[in-house]
């Protein structure tokens, strides 16, 4: 009788959890692509002062390698100390606060990260404080 009851309330507890309306959304907006309004064809290397211009240069690097046909150039995700932030936080960080920085591309960011990986993941650590 016991393992009956238990069967009873493990069954109702898989109905009720299943039944549930869930909403999913994308809360975190800093993954989602948005160009900007620099035009790729009219971009040059250019010195970094910030964590914006590291991701720019990126940017332009990835567009000229894969042969993009796209008029403006999209940030790839970044990623500071494995946070997501948005593009204008970037402008915030002098390049003098990072400890070290790398670049992943193609199939490997798309694969973490899809459609939005396919611009590339810069993923930025940042100095401790001492």
């Amino acid at each position: 009788m016991r393992k009956l009851s238990m069967m009873a309330i493990l069954a109702l507890f898989c109905m009720t959890s299943f039944a549930q309306k869930r909403d999913f959304k994308i809360e975190d907006k800093s993954l989602l692509i948005k160009p900007t309004e620099i035009a790729a064809k009219k971009f040059t290397i250019k010195e970094v002062k910030t964590a914006y211009d590291l991701a720019l240069n990126f940017s332009y690097l990835h567009h000229q390698s894969t042969g993009s046909k796209s008029e403006f150039l999209t940030l790839p995700i970044v990623l500071i100390d494995d946070h997501p932030v948005f593009e204008n936080h970037l402008k915030e960080i002098k390049i003098s606060k990072i400890a070290l920085y790398s670049f992943k591309g193609g199939e490997s960011a798309s694969a973490i990260y899809g459609a939005r990986g396919s611009y590339g993941v810069l993923t930025i650590k940042m100095k401790k404080n001492d």
